[in-house]
């Protein structure tokens, strides 16, 4: 059985896999309510004055507010995460 823990570790890894990626993942997290959102964007640079810009395009939401409230639901949104991600295919 994943853990709260165990869920946070996998948001950790996510995004610091998707660190210099086309596609990037990012995580709203809210313990009080207990539901979690994972989002999609497409992070382009370019060039401009003689400096980096950075945009970030909001692409899709992956899920919106799961609840995590109950073991079996923490399960389900922890495997979404990983299946989802880059995790599954890092080897």
């Amino acid at each position: 059985m994943k853990t709260i823990y165990d869920l946070l570790i996998l948001i950790a890894e996510e995004t610091k896999l998707s660190e210099g990626k086309v596609r990037v993942f990012t995580f709203d997290i809210d313990t009080k309510n207990k539901w979690v959102s994972m989002y999609s964007h497409s992070e382009t640079s370019t060039y401009l004055d003689g400096k980096w810009a950075t945009e970030k395009k909001f692409e899709d939401d992956v899920f919106h507010m799961e609840s995590i409230d109950t073991e079996s639901k923490l399960q389900e949104v922890y495997w979404r995460i990983f299946n989802h991600g880059r995790s599954s295919s890092k080897g």
